[in-house]
């Protein structure tokens, strides 16, 4: 990718304006009695097909990112995919809901949400396609074999470890700075797991931040990740992009498609 190519890329195509709610591809999925909920937790109606979703009432919840990030993916009948750092499972669950794919595969390193995921699939009757692991992404070869994945997915940490102010030790704050900063794994980490378990062609999407661009694709390449759709997200026409989503492919040939940003709200 030049630098004439990419200033033309972003800077003429009309934005496109993009709206949260996903259309759902498949009937509404039958719902299961709702488990009780623990004193720290709610229960949420998605806007998609009628899912249900149990969160934390206090912590880290999902947010619009995982919605674009389900929105950008792409995906075939038969594809196995796996959802790394899944956290509450909001990932494999829209997936579910407005993808046409095989086997869906969850991976999360903290207990506490792996079980609000587990929650999350029997509530939406979603146990046969959606299956949920506890464990580490740096040992992901004790969980899934070489070469077995078709797509990857994630919505990792953005913010690496040097940038997490010094007073922020509490039990709380451990667990959301887990989900927010490269406590447990780095960039590096997850794309090198990424490569391990992807099929020769298979696509990685992930969403991250503008300003890690340059160690990404550093990262992805090293990894024989070849970066082939990128797509901005800003917050208006004319601000700067606050995100980033990309589709890399495993073992392609080089060529990147800058497509046209996405703009969240109309003009102020």
């Amino acid at each position: 990718m030049t630098k004439s190519t990419q200033q033309k890329t972003i800077q003429t195509p009309t934005p496109t304006t993009k709206s949260i709610s996903i259309q759902a591809q498949t009937q509404p999925q039958a719902t299961n009695s709702i488990p009780p909920l623990n004193p720290d937790e709610e229960l949420q109606t998605l806007p998609i097909q009628n899912l249900k979703f149990i969160q934390k009432k206090c912590g880290f919840k999902f947010g619009k990112d995982a919605l674009l990030l389900c929105d950008f993916v792409t995906t075939h009948p038969k594809d196995c995919v796996l959802d790394l750092g899944t956290s509450t499972g909001i990932i494999p669950i829209v997936i579910s809901a407005t993808k046409k794919c095989g086997q869906i595969h969850g991976f999360e390193l903290q207990q506490e949400f792996c079980d609000i995921a587990q929650k999350n699939i029997q509530i939406n009757n979603l146990s046969q396609k959606i299956k949920i692991t506890c464990g580490d992404i740096k040992q992901i070869k004790k969980y899934f074999q070489s070469q077995s994945i078709d797509v990857v997915i994630s919505n990792p940490p953005y913010l690496a470890k040097t940038e997490l102010p010094q007073k922020n030790d509490t039990q709380q704050n451990l667990s959301q700075n887990t989900c927010r900063y490269e406590l447990s794994c780095t960039l590096e980490d997850l794309i090198k797991s990424t490569n391990f378990v992807l099929k020769p062609n298979g696509r990685f999407f992930l969403i991250h931040k503008p300003h890690r661009l340059a160690e990404i694709f550093y990262h992805l390449k090293s990894h024989n990740l070849e970066p082939k759709r990128l797509q901005f997200i800003q917050s208006y026409q004319n601000s700067p992009p606050k995100m980033v989503l990309i589709e890399s492919v495993k073992t392609a040939k080089p060529f990147l498609k800058i497509e046209n940003p996405i703009v969240l709200y109309g003009d102020i």
